[in-house]
């Protein structure tokens, strides 16, 4: 995850899926585990062209949920990072978040590094009926070992979520 992807159509879709899930009735307590990665300056994107009243399919985005996007419209133009969206009403109010950024796993300290992170997430998460882990490009394909990129996450660091028996 990273900060100028914040408030893309892709997130709209995301924390819409997870708004409708954690409605008030039942209530199903929800924590979300950023795999936060600083930018890339070098690209430059323009991912939020949906919340231009302009484009094509604004009447379709605006009429799904109108609270979402007004409100990723404003974190927008006036905060779109992680933190934005942790604290601008996208979510439950009582949502936990994960927002240290993913250690690099590569070497043997690297490795440890990324262990610890993910057992900190697990922990923090601990009391959610629902997590949401927001790797940045999915899980890491299969049959690449050893160096992970911190974007990807493992099936690995997704067993203790399992384990404990909650989505």
């Amino acid at each position: 995850m990273q900060d100028r992807y914040v408030g893309d159509a892709g997130d709209f879709g995301k924390y819409g899926l997870l708004r409708a899930l954690c409605s008030p009735e039942p209530s199903i307590s929800l924590g979300v585990v950023w795999y936060f990665t600083p930018d890339d300056k070098n690209i430059n994107h323009d991912r939020h062209s949906f919340l231009d009243p302009n484009h094509p399919d604004f009447q379709l985005y605006s009429e799904c949920d109108p609270t979402l996007y007004e409100t990723l419209g404003k974190i927008s133009r006036s905060n779109p990072t992680i933190a934005g969206i942790e604290v601008g009403g996208v979510l439950q109010e009582d949502t936990v978040f994960f927002s240290e950024p993913v250690p690099h796993r590569q070497g043997n300290r690297g490795v440890e590094k990324r262990r610890v992170w993910t057992q900190a997430t697990v922990e923090q998460t601990k009391d959610c009926d629902l997590v949401l882990v927001d790797a940045d490009t999915g899980l890491q394909p299969p049959g690449h070992r050893g160096n992970t990129k911190p974007e990807h996450a493992r099936i690995d660091e997704l067993k203790p979520y399992v384990d404990r028996g909650r989505a």
